[in-house]
């Protein structure tokens, strides 16, 4: 993947388009498409944090898993709390519960 990346604008949109005419798609999907395993490939590749992300959601299941046959829209990667912060004040705070809200909106 990182020898594509070096290739010449031209010799890439060359490589897309066979790939497209392939699949039956438009070219600008191709791209998109290795952009967005490039990235991961890299974002994981991170010495510090790469073991400390998930990738999720619907892009995931399909590049991961192939159980669903889409293009990517869009890339869910999340990072553990704890490699941010040890502070106890990333976490989320505690939700009241339905009684306590309308106990408080009563109250107003």
């Amino acid at each position: 993947m990182d020898k594509f990346v070096l290739l010449s604008d031209k010799d890439k949109r060359a490589y897309f388009e066979v790939a497209a005419a392939d699949l039956n798609v438009m070219p600008q999907l191709i791209e998109k498409d290795f952009w967005v395993c490039w990235i991961l490939k890299v974002l994981f590749a991170l010495p510090a944090s790469g073991s400390h992300l998930t990738f999720k959601g619907g892009t995931s299941l399909s590049k991961c898993y192939d159980v669903i046959r889409r293009f990517s829209e869009d890339v869910d990667v999340s990072i553990e709390r704890t490699f941010l912060s040890s502070e106890a004040s990333i976490e989320p705070a505690k939700k009241e519960s339905n009684k306590e809200n309308q106990r408080r909106i009563e109250s107003l």
